[in-house]
This record gives structure tokens, C-alpha cells and sequence, in this order.
């Protein structure tokens, strides 16, 4: 029966708070291992169960293998455990290493030398942390005299799980804030059509403006788009350099055609393994008004809305109540400002910036 000391109470409530992955980090590799009695932690990750792509902690243990990082990625493929378990997917629990190499064959090996260094560890726990997006986070800890107990092994389990739940949540609030900072950045004059991509390639609208450009570029009976398998595979590959962390990812431009065309997306993918999709819509009202106010002032608005609807220079004067003359000197301006000779070109380019084709 396995008896939870006060400290294992106490670090589980700091787990609860962690509010980052640095402090996540923190609590597994220094905390974890003292109440276990082991010697030190560290956290790697996997891209998709081949070769370490980064270690974290702080710890001698994590140190030692952090300065050796190169030598063990050369010796991974000779890692005698990769053949006995799927480290891309462990399993829901901690395991030892014990539990399916002999002792001699994983001290003995050059993977575990490297990994161990100087520090002589006898026994190691190994726990999935996160999985997502082609991309394992583990946590190993170290023990160098003798082996874990069953006891040792349940609390290691148990704080495993609740780190877990944490680390799931730090990875969505995480999206979230990138979407919030994405949106905030943005000219306000310009609407965000935001699109989720599934694991399976399915792009689905995800509010109102990606509805709307939805309609536009599906057939009418279409709930989603398929995006080729081609297509994705070429997009996750992109994507991996928007990781800036085993749980966090950043927004990059990259040019995707999803029915209306190749356009520039803002993309992120996400820890789960879904991918954000943002499209910048300019909002051509807003544009267009922004457009005229600076060619032309109040009154040549005024005397080229009404020149636009056909009115002559004359009946122009006495809707607006001032002089023929007056308006005529306005157009000269007016053609100077749009860069065009006439009264015809002249109405031809301010509609077409009123309807923000120009804009």
C-alpha cells in the first residue's frame, strides 16, 4: 500500500498551480525525483519517437545530458529500448527500464552511458508527459541505488497524471493566447477569418468571416473542405517550425489554397494536433472611407458623390448651395488628386475606390 507523505501533497498542490512549462519543468525534474528518492529528472522530446529534439531541467542529470545531446541522437537508434516499447506512445502510466531490459543490458549499453554520464544511475522511471502533433514529452527520472519500489513507482504514476492534466491545460491556454495576441495585433480595420484543420484534413469555418469565405469558395452542400493528404503532410512539415516549446507554438505566414485560391494564411498548430488557420480580410467599407478621406476633403466627397450620379456641375451647385464656378475649381483639384483628366475618369476611379476595389 503505498503511503503519501506530506510532501508528495505539497508538490502535488504546486503541480496544480503551475501556470507555465517552465514551472512544470521545474517541479518534475527537482521535486518529483526527492520524493521518490531519486536523483535527478529531465524532460526530452521526441519528434514522433525518433531521435531527441530537446531536453529540459535543470538538474546535474538533465545537464549531463543537455551537454551530450549530439552523442546521444547518434546512439539513438541503438537505444535497446526503442525496440521494446513505442516511446511515441508509451502508454497512459510510468514504466521502468527494468520492466524490459535486463540490468546488464541497459548499463551496458552506449545510449544509457551517455544519457547517465557521471552520475551512475542504477534504475530509471520513464512517464509520458504530453503527446501532440508528432511530438512526445517524457519524463525520466534517475535513481542511482538499487530500484524504484512499487510504492515509489505508484507516487511517480499519480503525480505523472496530474502533471499531465496541467500540462493539457498550459498547451490550450496557451493557443488561446496566441489567438488573442494574433487578433489584437491585427489592423482593426481588418476582419480575421479563422479556420480549424483536423487531423484528418478536414478545414472547417470557424466563426462568422470564415463562414462567409466559406460560401463563397465551397460548393453549396459542402460542409468542409478536404485538404489533399499531399497538401498536409507538406503543411506539418512547415509547421514544426512554429514550435517554440514542447506545449507552445507561434503564428507563421504560409501560402495555402483552400477552394477560393492560394492566399497568405497565418497558421499555428496546435498540441493537440489540430492546425489554426487565420486569413486577413481587409475590410473594404472601412478601407475604402479611410481611402477617400485622404485624396479628397469633405466638400470634394460631397461634389464627386453627386457627380457620380450623373448630376452636371450646375445642379451639383445648387444641391450643395454654392457656386458653379466653385465646383468646377474643386474638380481641377479633384483630377490632380485621382490623377485622371476628366469628369468621365474621374467618376470611373472614385467609384472604383468607394467600392474598395482600389483600395
Amino acid at each position: 500500500m503505498t503511503v503519501f507523505s506530506q510532501a508528495y501533497f505539497t508538490l502535488a498542490l504546486e503541480i496544480h498551480r503551475a501556470k507555465s512549462f517552465d514551472r512544470l519543468t521545474e517541479l518534475l525534474t527537482e521535486g518529483l525525483p526527492k520524493v521518490i528518492s531519486g536523483k535527478g529528472g529531465l524532460i526530452f522530446v521526441t519528434f514522433d519517437g525518433h531521435g531527441v529534439e530537446q531536453i529540459y531541467g535543470e538538474t546535474s542529470f538533465a545537464k549531463e545530458a543537455k551537454a551530450n545531446l549530439d552523442a546521444i541522437n547518434e546512439s539513438f537508434s541503438c537505444f535497446p529500448l526503442v525496440s521494446k516499447v513505442d516511446l511515441s506512445n508509451p502508454g497512459e502510466l510510468g514504466f521502468s527500464v527494468r520492466d524490459y531490459l535486463h540490468s546488464e543490458d541497459f548499463l551496458g549499453s552506449k545510449f544509457f552511458q551517455i544519457v547517465q554520464g557521471q552520475e551512475g544511475v542504477q534504475d530509471y522511471l520513464f512517464g509520458l508527459l504530453a503527446h501532440g502533433y508528432e511530438r512526445t514529452t517524457m519524463l525520466i527520472v534517475g535513481r542511482s541505488d538499487g530500484v524504484f519500489s512499487p510504492e515509489e513507482r505508484g507516487i511517480f504514476d499519480s503525480l505523472l497524471l496530474a502533471a499531465r492534466s496541467v500540462a493539457s491545460l498550459i498547451a490550450v491556454e496557451g493557443d488561446r493566447r496566441q489567438i488573442r495576441n494574433f487578433y489584437v495585433k491585427n489592423s482593426p480595420r481588418s476582419r480575421q477569418a479563422l479556420f480549424v484543420v483536423k487531423q484528418g484534413g478536414e478545414v472547417l469555418p470557424f466563426n462568422h468571416d470564415a463562414l462567409r469565405a466559406a460560401e463563397d469558395w465551397w460548393g453549396e452542400d459542402d460542409a468542409f473542405f478536404a485538404l489533399p493528404a499531399d497538401k498536409v503532410e507538406k503543411l506539418n512539415k512547415e509547421l514544426l517550425n512554429c514550435w517554440v516549446g514542447p506545449l507552445s507554438s507561434s503564428f507563421r505566414k504560409f501560402e495555402i489554397d483552400l477552394g477560393g485560391g492560394t492566399m497568405d494564411f497565418s497558421c499555428m498548430p496546435a498540441w493537440d494536433g489540430e492546425i489554426w488557420l487565420v486569413l486577413s480580410l481587409v475590410d473594404r467599407e472601412a478601407a475604402a472611407t479611410e481611402a477617400l478621406n485622404a485624396l479628397l476633403t469633405k466638400r470634394q466627397r460631397e461634389i464627386m458623390n453627386w457627380i457620380s450620379q450623373g448630376k452636371t456641375s450646375a445642379e451639383t451647385a445648387t444641391i450643395l448651395d454654392i457656386s458653379p464656378r466653385t465646383v468646377e475649381k474643386h474638380l481641377e483639384a479633384i483630377f490632380q488628386r485621382l490623377g485622371v483628366e476628366n469628369r468621365i475618369a474621374a467618376v470611373r476611379n472614385y467609384l472604383d475606390i468607394k467600392s474598395g476595389q482600389l483600395v
